[in-house]
């Protein structure tokens, strides 16, 4: 029995319930006949799923479609896996010395195998299968020499409007002008 309930719990909704029943306990729950809990309850779903399927309920509702609606699917993982002759061909272009750029490897899979992805698809591929390009090291940069740093004065300067910087000048013969 507790097999079953596994399974049972990472089924959509629409395949472990009536799409009528789900109608059923949503419009008690707009009818505040039911809360959350006892909705969450028997639909057997999180509190935050409720209310987003809850506000896709009353929005049909509202077009008069709530005899017709059903809920959709819940995020997951819905994509089709890579064909093994796309995979095998991105491990042999990661995987040599040094590795294919990610962008190359995606139109090699594309040229070859007639299978579209994107390079940021192959670069999520490679971290998870850690063929990766590797992370060049952080260059330290040196401050810059005293000669080519600004005077704070100068600086000071600059910021004033045109108008005030001549009068300065005059006080802080020192001060130059840009």
């Amino acid at each position: 029995m507790r097999i079953l309930w596994v399974f049972e719990k990472h089924q959509q909704l629409i395949h472990r319930h009536a799409p009528a029943f789900i109608r059923h306990v949503f419009e008690r729950f707009r009818l505040h006949t039911l809360d959350a809990a006892q909705a969450t309850d028997q639909l057997g779903l999180s509190r935050s799923r409720l209310y987003a399927l809850a506000t896709a309920y009353n929005t049909a509702r509202a077009r008069k479609q709530a005899p017709l609606w059903t809920p959709g699917a819940s995020g997951g993982d819905h994509a089709a896996s890579w064909p093994q002759p796309v995979v095998e061909l991105l491990k042999k272009r990661l995987a040599c010395s040094p590795p294919c750029p990610y962008s190359f490897a995606a139109s090699e899979a594309l040229r070859l195998h007639t299978f579209k992805l994107d390079r940021a698809q192959v670069r999520r591929w490679a971290l998870a299968n850690k063929l990766a390009h590797a992370v060049p090291p952080q260059k330290v940069l040196a401050p810059a020499p005293l000669a080519a740093r600004a005077n704070r004065r100068t600086l000071a300067a600059r910021r004033l409007a045109p108008p005030l910087v001549s009068p300065l000048q005059a006080v802080l013969p020192h001060a130059q002008h840009a």
